[in-house]
């Protein structure tokens, strides 16, 4: 997460994931972090949003926000503001990049 992010309120911008696939990541998670580094634990206060672990991979290297996919209707917003605080949150000034072709 972005160092300097605002620091979420009691029941936070936290994400609600489904996850098919790999069922033990599905639940609401709280996402926290500073210049010390950052915590992902499990969460049993309301999410913010509802997203898959789609559109939750292509935010977190910072490249995308997800104003776009929630505009489309693949992020669901459940409590207010809590896409731009989540955006805010993951979003970077450099853009993601890998040198190493696989």
């Amino acid at each position: 997460m972005r160092s300097g992010a605002p620091s979420p309120r009691s029941h936070g911008p936290w994400p609600s994931v489904p996850d098919p696939f790999c069922p033990w990541n599905e639940g609401r998670w709280r996402l926290s972090g500073d210049a010390a580094g950052a915590v992902c634990e499990r969460a049993a206060a309301p999410a913010g949003l509802a997203l898959s672990v789609r559109e939750l991979g292509s935010a977190c290297p910072g490249g995308f926000s997800l104003r776009a996919p929630a505009s489309a209707g693949r992020v669901r917003e459940l409590r207010p503001g809590a896409v731009a605080a989540a955006s805010w949150a993951f979003g970077s000034q450099v853009a993601p990049w890998l040198p190493h072709g696989f």
